[in-house]
């Protein structure tokens, strides 16, 4: 199995769409916004932040996008993070963080890398040691 992380482009928008959608069916609950999820609003956030996408043997099989926070410029908000059914179970979503925290650490973000992401309404956040990944 061939793994690759690339930078999203804004080419990539309806494709990241696309594979935000597949990666939510039957997996997220059916009022979550990211069912509807658009190649504008994908646009978006990667003009506000970026994002990756996950390949394997060169085909799609998982993205996540990133923003800096309003109030804190050194705190990331990782957006629809998702990997295909059929890839999952094998810790390739840590491939898709850990290009996230190396991103953090060539921008400039100093020592702890303060990440956060939104589950039901709530900011969870959690503060990383640059240059080491955290699996769930």
């Amino acid at each position: 199995m061939d793994i690759l992380i690339r930078e999203a482009t804004l080419d990539d928008a309806q494709l990241i769409a696309h594979l935000t959608r597949a990666c939510w069916q039957d997996k997220v609950a059916e009022s979550s916004s990211g069912h509807k999820e658009t190649a504008e609003r994908v646009a978006n956030d990667l003009q506000l932040g970026g994002g990756f996408i996950l390949l394997i043997d060169e085909e799609p099989a998982g993205s996540v996008r990133w923003q800096p926070m309003e109030a804190d410029s050194d705190t990331w908000e990782m957006l629809r993070m998702g990997v295909l059914p059929a890839f999952r179970g094998t810790g390739l979503s840590q491939h898709l963080l850990e290009a996230v925290i190396h991103c953090a650490q060539i921008s400039g973000v100093e020592d702890d890398c303060k990440m956060s992401c939104r589950h039901r309404g709530w900011i969870l956040c959690s503060n990383v040691p640059c240059g080491e990944a955290v699996r769930a």
